[in-house]
Parts: structure tokens; C-alpha cells; sequence
């Protein structure tokens, strides 16, 4: 029954055509609402290629594809089959060994098939296209030239051709064409979007992306006529699934799943034709094999269209089925499965988690100034809003839409008894679909892992689908125990009836079983990654085998309100705590990194992939600054102000007395007042003496190494030394305690706030890479102890996801001065000048980089000028803390940077070098002559700058040009800037800390011996 329902074309044979083998080309969009195209009603979209494609053939009104997602559309486009029958269902998916697809079928009738674009399908051997390539070198959009040799190739060899090509727009984040050619304020949104100007002005960034991929079609077409490949060619055009605007893709509403689809062929598609025929993307394999002359596979899901193409009124399927599955999209719901089927005229949706909310990567956002927060903001007071918002992210179990009077599905009549027979038959046609492709329903849901490469797992899973009973009284047995056997007894708490599944972490070779109220959920074998079972609400007992003091073995759960999270150390275990908190706040401070040190800031030599993706998911920023050397930067960092305002403008050296004042009220009290845990691990370096010490400046626990560490010295664990270093500090034995501490600290903090100074040693010299990292980048030593730092961040990154804490942590990662360029091997500052000990870009101009899901735009790029002293009163703004208002404080709160929010004005117009350089927008003077930084021996072909020299940072970061004598009124307005900031600056000024016996006296007698080569007096 179902394959006649399926397949209502009905063919004896296309064996035999009547026309010679055309071309074919079929071009794919990426997430492109049908309706935001010119020919498909659109009043504001610039689409002049496809209308004139759709002028010159047939333009299809009720073409569907089989998901919402781009992997499943796409498995399914070019195999022919439904998704869940190949496996290809989830997101980042791959289909099964046995599948053919249409390269097999055309290369068997003589055709060479090329692909050029956005992959997104797996295994090779399943899509054996001729892959012609992809991307632009830099760009984010398809270099079309690679067409021009393969259609040369073609024509040469008179041999019939099939070319795929798959655009990456419009899929966000939108960033080419041009947004300017559209006005904002008079755009047509659709009834499904909240009007707000955030809504519109992204509306119009991704109408320029459709402009964009609009020229790529023309240019697809051009290329055909220049080979004069026109007349004989089958070209069609498809969107692929809807926008990433809420109730369209990853939804199976119409704007989800349906698809333009304008099809060309010279001589069999009449032009300007329109056929309303209700069609499936896995038709188009059948077609292309027909057009070929091929017969028709046994097994596809799909039918020819030609007789369409021939006939616009042609009958076409019954029915179009799609599906939408959560699990494994960023963020996404741990399942929330969606069925759905039309008939061309009514639209049927069966949410199989309706209790469940609906979450993806946009609907934890809460900024007010992106498009989404700035929805749900408006919902608090528009109750069309409300009504969307709400629809976007909860759902009754049945929908059901008249899509012809209702396109954007905001009327459901699922619960009228005028459309319950209406609803009773599409519904049967959809159980009758599932059963077909062997859909179980939230069971494949929780199943999708497995047809993920990157999640499954190795021994098929456990799925135990009963809900079982609960216990009823609480347990006695506090805490969890370990019993003669070693297996860990607890008890964990159920939330609420759903399905939960706990994983075991894949770096767990051990034979970790877990059981609940004495049912396997992960069996006993090294292979077994997860498994899946019914619970009800309530207590239930818990079984680890063998223990481990990791987190219970490195076991892991979701379910249907609980994010991918460790589970707790103590027992009784307790649900994820839903309260919201303060976020955690991570900064991690590296030694002597220079701007491009970093494959995100541009090197080659580096692999940096841990900060590299941290980079990905937060914010860059690329004029960030700091002091020329260590100590005056993290005292500028601890204190919000210029280190010249508190008197710590030198570096500190363990010979001296001096350091961080008890008068200074540092970020770390700030953040103790507010209530966080505070640890400070790794690199000190603002006073070596006990006074100085990191505990009694706001720090609940410190460890690590006081003084510079290049020479000998202590390891402290808060105010006790508890082993005297041999070696730099920069050794691994040591880098790697400093990272053990830092994870422990979290692990030991995570049920409430906590701020971790992460500073790192390295790269600092001596270069010495752990024996894991040497050798194994192509930029030396150095460039292995970078790469020890990309670890170093991947394993802190890896904690934060273990325990849950990834969304509710602010991470920052920056360097505390340039790279020593004066040394063989050295780091790279990128673009900019010189390096550490210089006032020139190279030595205070740093990487910095900053990750807080949901509330820093992921990918975004900040080119304002932002500095280590901001830290403060930004910490204090997100915590609470007060900013101290009884001293000055030269910091300011960059949060609406990080935030991603427009200002009025820059936050800071400038940031100074007290009595050497200022920095003014884009102009950079220096008031002093300017030496390069390091010893003489070092400085090689690097120059100095005369005072009064002028750069303009803007058209010259690398600072070559001196351009003072074009613009004299900007020097004199910088000098002038520079004087009155030097008077407040006297004016305001406070003493760095000393010990109770300091006198010059004795530093001058400490410089005295170490220039005679003599260690001073020291106690450390």
C-alpha cells in the first residue's frame, strides 16, 4: 500500500527517450525560505537569475524536501530515499554502506558527475561525485572558476555531464553582499517574524546573501551558454530548507520544508510554466536517470518528474513527508522529534516530546540586541510576539494547517472537530510513512547518535523504555557508598517522566558499567559509549562499576531538561540545579604571546585548534592592550588602571621589595564580595614576598611561583612553599601541576560562582615543550610551547563541558605583552611592530578572545580598543560588585562590546603609554624617542622611533609611515591629549606596595649584586 501511495506516477519503462542525453545541472541554496525569492512572491528580494530562469522554464509551487536540516536534505536529494530509511536522518550525519546514489547511476550511462560546494554528506563511497572543490581561498562563498575547466574537459571530450553545485548562502552568519540596496524600515516581513529593527536589519543582511547566491546562478548560467552548453541542459534550482528564522528551518512547518524549485530544459519545459503538482526532492535522482536514458532503481522513493516537465498538470504523489530531529544539533534539544506530512493542501505536524522544550542554538540567547533576544523581549509586552516566541519553543503533540489560507501555520486546527476527519487521514498516511522507513519514533530520536561518526557508539546501545517505578520514601544511604565489590551505590533524582541517557566518556578505556534500580543502562564493555532508559519522577538507585574518584567514572546524562552534564560527586546526586547564577568567570593570561601567535589571528606555523575554536564560538577582538611588560600588565589587570597610576610601572624581579599595595582593592576581593570562589594558579609576578602573596589580595586559594620564573625559586600552595624549583618554571612538570590545579579548582567550585586566574608561564622563556609537545609544530620550540598552551586551554574547555558550566562561563584568553623578538625562534606579532619592552603595537597590542554561549555573538570580531584594565568594572557589572568609587579607576565595563551591542560613541577613545605614546582612534603619536624592545645584542635591523613621529593605524598597524608632517593638527590635539591625561595622572597617583624593611637603599644594594653577578638577599 504504502509504495503505491508513494509512487503514483506510473511508467511501463523510460528505458528509451526520444531525445539525446541532455546536461544536466542542479543547483543548491543553503537555507533559503522559497518565498524570499523574487519569482515566488517576494516584493523586496533581488533574485533577477532564477526569475529569468523561472520565466525561461517551470516553476514547481509544491515541491518539498524530506527534513528541515541540511545533512538529512541532503542525503536524501541525492539518493533518492528517505532519510531514516538510509540512516541519514540526524544532523552531521552519513548513510549506510549499501546506499547508491546518483553518481553511481549517471556514470553507469557515460556521464561525468561534478560537485562543487558544501559537502555535507558521507561516505565517499556512497556520493563517489568528481569533487571539483569548494570555497575561495579566504572567502566564504565558491570559486565558480573550477567550473570552467571541468565544462572545457566535457566539451572536448563531447561526453554528457551532470554538475551539482551548492552555494553556502544564504546560511548565516550573513556576510557577504551588500545589505545597503535594501531599506530596512520598509521590508515585508512575514507574519511569522517579530518586527523589531534587530529582526529587520539581519532580514536584510540575509536578503543580500540570496542577491549573492543570485549572481552565483547567474554566473552557473553563463558559463553554460559560453560552452554552449544551454539548449541541451536540464538545469534546476532548489532553496533547500527554510531561513534559521524561528518556525522555519528545524521545523517542519511550511516555511521549514518547503522549497523553491525552478526547473529549465530547452525544448521539453514550456516557458513561464507553473505546476502545482505535489513533489519530493527525492525525486530528482529518478529524474535525472530518466532524462539519461537509465532505468529507473528499484527501491528509491522518488519518481520521474519528466511527464510534469512535459505536463504541468500531470498528477503527482498523494502526500509529502518530512522529519526533524534535535539530537546532535548545536545545542539542541536532547530529543524533540517531528513527523509531518501534507497533501498540498493541509499540513499535519506530530511533536513526539511535546512536554519537552524546543532548544537550538539560538534559543538560549538572551541579548536584547540580537534579533532572537530582542524577540523574546518583546514578547514581554506584545502578545503577537508572546504567540510566536511561545510557538517556537513549545508545542502542543498534534498541529495541524490549511497552508493554503494559512502559509505561515499560525492557526491550528488540530483541536476542531470540523478538520478531525481531515486530520484523521493525513494522520494515518503519516503512522503508515513511519512505519515504512522504519521510523520507531523517539526511539530513533535517541538512537541518532549512531548515525553520527563523531557520537556513536561502538557497541549498539541499551534502550529500555519502560518507565520504572520510583522510590517512593527518601534513601537512607547518604552519602553514595562503596561496597565490598567496589561498586559505587547512590541514589540519583529524577526531575520529571522523560527518557535520560547517560554516556561514558570515549577517553574511558575502562569497562565502566552503570546500572539503575538494577537495570543495565551501560553494559560492561570498553566499546560501549551511552544508553538510554525511561524514568519516572522521583528517586532512584544508581550503580557505577568500577568507581573512579573522575566523576564517577567519566559518567555523563541528558534528558528532557537537563543539558549534556557530569553527574555530581556527592550522592545523594541531585538534578541539574536550575536556578540561575551568577556566570563563572575563567581568564586565562599567557606569558610573552605575541598577536599572531594563533591560527585565528593568522598563523600558519601554529596549530592552535582548542583557542582557534574558542575563537569560533566568542568574540575576537583585535585592538586590545596591554602593558610592554609582565608585572605592570597583571597589576594593571588585579587593580583596573594603568600600572603607572599605582606606581608598578617597572618589572618586579625576586630580588626586589616591592609589589601589589594592600591598599589596592583588587578584582578578586570585588568577586569574594559578590559572593564567587577565587583561585589564582600559575604565573604571580607582582611581588615575590609572603606580604604580596595571592591569598592576601582577595584570592581564597593560590598556586604556583611568585617571581619571575626563568631561575630558581619556590612552588607555593597558597602561603606555604611546598617544593623548591630546580628548573624554569617553564619546565612540564611544572606547566602540567599549574593546569591540575586549575581543573581542581573548578571541579571543587562547580555548584556555585567562581572567577579562575588562569596565568600560564608560557611561552615565556626558556622554551621547554613538555615531551607530548615537542617537536610537533613548524615553528620550533616555541611554537610546541604554544601549542602546550592550545592543550593547556582544551583540557580547562573540556572540565567546563564535563560539569555542565560551558554555558554559564565567561571565558577570556589573552596575553600580558608581546613576544621577545630579540631571540632566534622567536614568536610573531603578526602584522604589527617589534615585540615585548616596546611601546611600538608588537610589544602592548595582544590577542584576546572571549566565549560566553548564548551571550557573546559566536564568530563575532570587535575592532575597538579595549584593555586589560577593563576587566574590573566588566567583572563588576556581571557579578555585581561594586566598582570602587573612592580612587580612580581607569577600566571601564566593555560589556556592551562583548555583548555584541551598538554604542553611540566608543568606550574608550584612547589608550596611553604615560609619557611615551598615545593612541587616539586610528592615530598613534609617540611623545619620546622610542627604542625597540630586548638587549642591544638582540635588536639586529630593528629601529627605533623618533618623538613627535605619527602613525596612522588604520592604513599602517606595522607602523612604517610616519605621517606628522600631513597632519599637524593631529599631533598637536595628541600632545595636547597626552599633557592633561600625564596632570590627572600626578594628580592621582598611589604608591605600589613595599615590604616593611624597604628601603632604596637596600634596592639599589639588590641591583649592585645581581649586576656583579651575586644573588641578593632573599628569603624566598
Amino acid at each position: 500500500m504504502i509504495k503505491h501511495m508513494l509512487n503514483v506516477f506510473v511508467f511501463c519503462s523510460i528505458t528509451m527517450i526520444t531525445f539525446a542525453q541532455p546536461n544536466m545541472v542542479l543547483f543548491l541554496a543553503d537555507d533559503c525560505t522559497y518565498r524570499d525569492i523574487g519569482c515566488y512572491g517576494s516584493s523586496d528580494s533581488k533574485t533577477p537569475a532564477i526569475d529569468q530562469l523561472a520565466a525561461e522554464g517551470m516553476r514547481f509551487t509544491s515541491c518539498y524536501q524530506s527534513s528541515a536540516m541540511c545533512s538529512p536534505t541532503r542525503h536524501n536529494l541525492f539518493n533518492g530515499m528517505y532519510p531514516v530509511r538510509t540512516g541519514a536522518y540526524p544532523n552531521h550525519t552519513f548513510a549506510k554502506d549499501s546506499v547508491k546514489s546518483l553518481p553511481h547511476y549517471l556514470q553507469a550511462a557515460g556521464y561525468r558527475v561534478g560537485f562543487i560546494g558544501k559537502w555535507h554528506i558521507g561516505p565517499k563511497e556512497v556520493y563517489p561525485f568528481e569533487y571539483l572543490g569548494d570555497k575561495a581561498e579566504g572567502k566564504d562563498y565558491l570559486d565558480l572558476s573550477a567550473i570552467e575547466p571541468f565544462f572545457k574537459e566535457v566539451a572536448e571530450a563531447e561526453q554528457p555531464f551532470c554538475l551539482v553545485v551548492c552555494s553556502h548562502q544564504p546560511h548565516g552568519p550573513y556576510t557577504v553582499g551588500d545589505p545597503s540596496q535594501f531599506d530596512q524600515e520598509k521590508l515585508a516581513l512575514r507574519k511569522n517574524m517579530v518586527d523589531t529593527p534587530q529582526t529587520r536589519e539581519v532580514y536584510s543582511k540575509y536578503l543580500a546573501e540570496i542577491n549573492f547566491m543570485d549572481d552565483q546562478v547567474g554566473t552557473v548560467l553563463k558559463y553554460l551558454d559560453q560552452y554552449s552548453f544551454s539548449d541541451n541542459s536540464l538545469v534546476i534550482f532548489l532553496g533547500e530548507q527554510g531561513s534559521s528564522f524561528p518556525l522555519s528551518k528545524w521545523t517542519c512547518y511550511e516555511d521549514g520544508v518547503k522549497s523553491a524549485f525552478v526547473a529549465r530544459w530547452p525544448g521539453v519545459i514550456k516557458p513561464s510554466s507553473v505546476s502545482k503538482t505535489l513533489v519530493e526532492y527525492n525525486d530528482i535522482v529518478p529524474t535525472f536517470v530518466a532524462a539519461a536514458g537509465g532505468k529507473i532503481p528499484a527501491g528509491l522513493d522518488g519518481t520521474s518528474l519528466i511527464p510534469v516537465f512535459k505536463n504541468p498538470e500531470h498528477s503527482g504523489k498523494k502526500y509529502a513527508f518530512s522529519l526533524h530531529t534535535t539530537r546532535g544539533i548545536i545545542q539542541g534539544s536532547d530529543h524533540y522529534g517531528i513527523r509531518s506530512v501534507t497533501d498540498g493542501r493541509y499540513r499535519y505536524i506530530y511533536n513526539l516530546s511535546p512536554d519537552n522544550q524546543f532548544s537550538n542554538g539560538f534559543t538560549s540567547i538572551k541579548n536584547k540586541k540580537h534579533w532572537w533576544g530582542s524577540w523574546r523581549e518583546k514578547a514581554k509586552t506584545d502578545e503577537v510576539a508572546a504567540k510566536l516566541v511561545n510557538q517556537y519553543l513549545s508545542r502542543p503533540k498534534e498541529e495541524l494547517y490549511d497552508i493554503l489560507n494559512d502559509k505561515d501555520n499560525l492557526k491550528n486546527l488540530a483541536d476542531s472537530q470540523e478538520y478531525e476527519t481531515v486530520k484523521a487521514a493525513l494522520k494515518k498516511a503519516l503512522l503508515e510513512w513511519m512505519d515504512y522507513c522504519g521510523d520507531e519514533g523517539v526511539k530513533t530520536e535517541l538512537l541518532a547518535y549512531q548515525h553520527m561518526k563523531a557520537l556513536r557508539s561502538a557497541v549498539e546501545p541499551v534502550f529500555v523504555e519502560e518507565l520504572m517505578d520510583s522510590i517512593e520514601s527518601e534513601p537512607k544511604m547518604l552519602p553514595g557508598q562503596l561496597d565490598a565489590n567496589s561498586k559505587f551505590k547512590g541514589y540519583i533524582q529524577i526531575p520529571r517522566d522523560g527518557y535520560y541517557t547517560f554516556y561514558k566518556d570515549k577517553k574511558n578505556k575502562k569497562t565502566t558499567q552503570l546500572m539503575i534500580d538494577g537495570v543495565i543502562v551501560i553494559p560492561e564493555d570498553k566499546k560501549a559509549h551511552y544508553g538510554m532508559v525511561g524514568l519516572k519522577k522521583g528517586t532512584h538507585a544508581l550503580t557505577i562499576i568500577p568507581d573512579s574518584k573522575q566523576g564517577m567514572g567519566g559518567i555523563k546524562w541528558s534528558g528532557p531538561d537537563i543539558r549534556l552534564r557530569a553527574i555530581p560527586d556527592e550522592v545523594l546526586f541531585i538534578a541539574a540545579n536550575t536556578v540561575d547564577q551568577k556566570p563563572n568567570i575563567v581568564f586565562i593570561l599567557t606569558d610573552d604571546q605575541g598577536y599572531g601567535d594563533l591560527g585565528c589571528y593568522g598563523s600558519e606555523t601554529i596549530a592552535t585548534p582548542n583557542i582557534d575554536t574558542l575563537c569560533e564560538q566568542g568574540m575576537k577582538f583585535t585592538s586590545f592592550y596591554v602593558h610592554s611588560t609582565c608585572s605592570p600588565t597583571r597589576l594593571s589587570f588585579m587593580t583596573g588602571s594603568y600600572a603607572h597610576r599605582i606606581g608598578g610601572q617597572e618589572v618586579i624581579y625576586w630580588w626586589d621589595r616591592i609589589g601589589i599595595s594592600e591598599d589596592e582593592i583588587t578584582i578578586a576581593e570585588l568577586l569574594q564580595s559578590a559572593g564567587y570562589a577565587t583561585a589564582a594558579v600559575g604565573k604571580w609576578h607582582m611581588g615575590p614576598w609572603p606580604c604580596f602573596n595571592a591569598v592576601n589580595h582577595g584570592f581564597d586559594t593560590f598556586y604556583g611561583f611568585m617571581t619571575p620564573g626563568d631561575g630558581k625559586g619556590a612552588i607555593y600552595r597558597d602561603t606555604e612553599i611546598v617544593e623548591k624549583r630546580q628548573s624554569p618554571i617553564t619546565h612540564g612538570k611544572y606547566t602540567e601541576k599549574i593546569l591540575a590545579a586549575g581543573v581542581e579548582f573548578i571541579r571543587e567550585n562547580k555548584d556555585k560562582p567562581f572567577f579562575l586566574y588562569y596565568a600560564s608561564p608560557l611561552p615565556h622563556d626558556p622554551w621547554i615543550p613538555g615531551k607530548r609537545f615537542k617537536g610537533t609544530s613548524k615553528h620550533g620550540k616555541y611554537g610546541d610551547v604554544v601549542q602546550e598552551i592550545d592543550y593547556q586551554v582544551g583540557v580547562l574547555m573540556d572540565t567546563l563541558d564535563e560539569l555542565g558550566l560551558t554555558e554559564n562561563t565567561l571565558v577570556v584568553f589573552t596575553s600580558d605583552n608581546g613576544p621577545r623578538v630579540d631571540m632566534n625562534g622567536h614568536g610573531s606579532a603578526g602584522p604589527l611592530r617589534d615585540g615585548k619592552w616596546s611601546t611600538f603595537e608588537g610589544g602592548i597590542r595582544v590577542p584576546c578572545i572571549m566565549r560566553w554561549p548564548g551571550e557573546i555573538p559566536a564568530g563575532a570580531v570587535n575592532d575597538e580598543i579595549a584593555a586589560i584594565f577593563d576587566m574590573l568594572p566588566t567583572f563588576c557589572e556581571l557579578s555585581g560588585a561594586e566598582v570602587p568609587t573612592d580612587r580612580v579607576i581607569d577600566g571601564k565595563s566593555i560589556l556592551p562590546y562583548m555583548l555584541g551591542e551598538k554604542v553611540d560613541a566608543p568606550i574608550h577613545g584612547t589608550f596611553v603609554l604615560p609619557g611615551k605614546a598615545i593612541r587616539y582612534k586610528n592615530w598613534k603619536l609617540y611623545v619620546s624617542n622610542v627604542s625597540p624592545g630586548g638587549a642591544k645584542k638582540g635588536w639586529g635591523n630593528r629601529k627605533g622611533t623618533a618623538k613627535g613621529t605619527l602613525f596612522n593605524l588604520k592604513d599602517d598597524s606595522g607602523e612604517t609611515t610616519d605621517v606628522s608632517a600631513q597632519h599637524p593638527e593631529v599631533v598637536a590635539k595628541l600632545k595636547k591629549m597626552m599633557n592633561g591625561f600625564m596632570k590627572e595622572l600626578n594628580a592621582n597617583k598611589r604608591e605600589i606596595g613595599k615590604t616593611p624593611d624597604y628601603t632604596d637603599e637596600k634596592r639599589k644594594a639588590a641591583w649592585k649584586a645581581i649586576r656583579a653577578g651575586k644573588r641578593p638577599e632573599s628569603d624566598i
